[in-house]
């Protein structure tokens, strides 16, 4: 995070940034507020970073944190959260300039954060942007330029999928955990779990509930409610901030526990952090930090088993497999282009989500590092650069060549 703040300061502008200024006068006071809280101020923000900025109102922001069941103030304490949303507004290395800049339906562009993509399009009367859980934002008004930065006033929070409005709605969007979603409605989804209270719930793969087999099956719904319990502790954990590095932690069922091991991870790579249940082996976090309400989910790769009187699970050894990925933004581009054979453009983006492909929540540095590397010419991400110019070939993108060509650090 320092590293990134001290890359924005050395490309400051002297005077505030008149972006700044554009989004206090015209009740955008409340994103101002979110940037300020990741250190990104106008005082330090590039006057030579080319970006597009979208920008929902304050009214946008309310409702979308009353969805989140937040106040302002409880949702600024979350850097990450906050990191994740801003990051997402942003489209570092490209300047929107025309007053639909968008050359067909749809137009690509990737953002602050690596993982999730967003989708542009346009008629004869209105433009808007598609999230990547398939919700549509009108774009207000043309794109507003300050500098080599443009402003676009939109109609609500975009949502990325590293944040929801409650459980349901991640496990369904992520494909991996379609098994998980299943095993919580029998248990009948206990809503302190699964909805948005303030809870960590570490969920299974789909792979983790195939290896149980029938005696997962085989449950009695209380005992399948058991194992759901057992799989979440209070509060929300954000990793690994606010998690231990070892010890015991209580879970929501009554009188069992988890014991929890964290250590560095390889340079550049998320911590190892592994759970070891009352029953079976220990199951290890494949990914991190997806924010559902006041809830905080972690991708585990075992389930975990609580010691229930002969209602234990036998869990085999994994078998090897290739390493768990998640669907390239390629393969969405491709689906957006197949739209015109027979499918809608609504029907094309329905699809489920992608697997998180880098674990970038361990630090509020996303929205600052963007912007800082779109100044000094560079553009962050360097996972979307591996597929930028194969996704071009299928539909058009505003910043993919660039991600693809330019010279990584």
């Amino acid at each position: 995070m320092l590293g990134a703040l001290l890359a924005l300061a050395q490309h400051a502008q002297a005077q505030p940034s008149a972006s700044f200024s554009w989004m206090r006068n015209n009740d955008r006071t409340t994103w101002i507020k979110l940037l300020n809280t990741l250190d990104i101020t106008e005082q330090n923000i590039p006057s030579n970073a080319p970006m597009t900025a979208l920008v929902p109102s304050n009214k946008a922001v309310a409702a979308f944190l009353s969805r989140l069941g937040m106040t302002e103030d409880e949702f600024v304490k979350r850097k990450e959260l906050v990191d994740l949303v801003t990051a997402y507004h942003v489209i570092p290395g490209f300047q929107a300039k025309g007053p639909w800049d968008i050359p067909e339906n749809p137009t690509l562009a990737v953002t602050a954060d690596v993982n999730y993509a967003l989708r542009f399009y346009r008629n004869s009367s209105a433009a808007w942007v598609k999230d990547t859980q398939g919700n549509d934002a009108l774009l207000e008004a043309r794109p507003l330029q300050f500098g080599r930065i443009s402003v676009i006033p939109i109609s609500r929070v975009l949502l990325s999928g590293g944040y929801f409005f409650n459980g349901g709605d991640a496990l369904r969007y992520y494909p991996q955990w379609s098994h998980a979603a299943a095993f919580a409605t029998a248990a009948g989804s206990p809503e302190h779990a699964v909805g948005n209270g303030d809870v960590t719930f570490l969920v299974p793969d789909n792979a983790a509930f195939d290896k149980a087999g029938a005696a997962l099956q085989s449950l009695s719904a209380e005992a399948k409610a058991a194992h759901v319990l057992y799989s979440a502790t209070a509060p929300a954990k954000h990793i690994p901030s606010q998690l231990a590095a070892s010890g015991s932690i209580q879970t929501l069922l009554p009188n069992h526990y988890l014991r929890v091991m964290m250590s560095p991870g390889a340079a550049g790579q998320p911590p190892v952090v592994k759970f070891t249940p009352e029953e079976g082996p220990a199951a290890s976090v494949t990914i991190f930090n997806i924010y559902v309400g006041r809830g905080i989910f972690q991708g585990i790769d075992r389930l975990l088993n609580p010691k229930l009187a002969g209602q234990g699970i036998a869990d085999v050894k994994r078998p090897k497999q290739l390493p768990a990925g998640r669907r390239l933004l390629l393969d969405d581009a491709q689906e957006d282009a197949a739209a015109g054979a027979g499918r809608s453009l609504l029907a094309a983006n329905a699809s489920p989500g992608f697997y998180q492909g880098s674990a970038n929540t361990m630090a509020a540095s996303n929205t600052a590092a963007a912007i800082a590397d779109a100044a000094n010419g560079r553009i962050p991400a360097s996972y979307a650069t591996r597929y930028g110019t194969a996704m071009t070939k299928s539909v058009k993108c505003y910043n993919c060549f660039l991600w693809a060509d330019s010279q990584q650090p």
